[in-house]
């Protein structure tokens, strides 16, 4: 059985096994779930709450320090043609008021432009660790509540009934350059099917289903669609673990979701605007 090998996805600069788009022009490699993320929807120019001007995707994959909350990244990233700032993907998209479940009032969304000496040598509340004013904070001006950006916005801290009604928080600002008259991820882009059809069954309702098929990530052996679970299976396609419906070979346990064997073998994509994306496995 062919082993799978590691590799770093260009995107998200994690490091993972399983199936991956390719650029056999200039190497770039993403993961297909990447290629799904809704932050990629803001595409190569964003006008984000967290800077006075708009910021540009940069595709290439570098190690930097995030200006909007000071974290050392990996990645591609956002930055200013005007004043040099750079923001990782999560920052672009950061809500310009939050709801924390550990005070009253929402917080506002203020970046170092508008930072004063008032919040030198403060401490974020929430995690009671120091706050650098050259990084953004969310902040309570009626109570003089600070906290980091990544504190507020936590699953443990964030209140997620919070609902903010307002144009501000509309989607962010984008545009698409040279690719806002196409789809990127179109059918129309797409090569012919990672897969052959082996066999065809009836179901009860008369709606006919592919029953095996032979993939191009798993040459070896046929595989059958299947719906019944017996350990904490993985994907062989995505990594995640395994659920209904799939497919899996009777023969060495691998596994692929339905949806990943229906991944389109070629993509064109925002994150790879110049080159057509190839469906590889690991």
């Amino acid at each position: 059985m062919r082993k799978s090998f590691p590799f770093t996805c260009d995107h998200c600069a994690k490091l993972g096994k399983g199936m991956f788009y390719l650029c056999f022009t200039c190497s770039f490699m993403v993961y297909p779930q990447c290629t799904l993320s809704p932050r990629i929807e803001q595409s190569l120019i964003v006008k984000a709450r967290i800077h006075d001007h708009p910021l540009t995707l940069a595709r290439k994959l570098i190690s930097f320090t995030c200006d909007a909350c000071g974290k050392e990244c990996m990645g591609m990233f956002y930055f200013c043609t005007t004043c040099s700032f750079v923001s990782h993907l999560d920052c672009v998209s950061l809500p310009s008021i939050v709801k924390v479940t550990r005070h009253y009032h929402p917080l506002n969304l203020a970046y170092n432009s508008l930072l004063g000496s008032q919040f030198d040598g403060r401490v974020c509340q929430l995690s009671v660790k120091a706050v650098n004013v050259d990084y953004g904070v969310y902040y309570c001006s009626s109570c003089d509540f600070v906290s980091h950006l990544h504190c507020a916005t936590s699953k443990e801290d964030k209140d997620a009934t919070f609902v903010q009604i307002s144009k501000d928080e509309e989607s962010i600002e984008s545009s698409t350059s040279v690719l806002e008259h196409e789809d990127p991820c179109s059918n129309e882009s797409v090569s012919p099917s990672t897969f052959v059809v082996k066999e065809i069954k009836l179901a009860l309702d008369g709606i006919e289903i592919v029953a095996k098929i032979k993939h191009f990530s798993h040459e070896e052996h046929d595989l059958n669609l299947d719906d019944k679970l017996e350990n904490n299976e993985k994907c062989d396609g995505c990594m995640q673990p395994i659920f209904p419906p799939f497919y899996a070979s009777n023969q060495c346990g691998f596994f692929l979701h339905k949806a990943c064997v229906e991944l389109p073998s070629t993509i064109r994509h925002p994150l790879h605007g110049q080159h057509p994306l190839i469906l590889r496995p690991s």
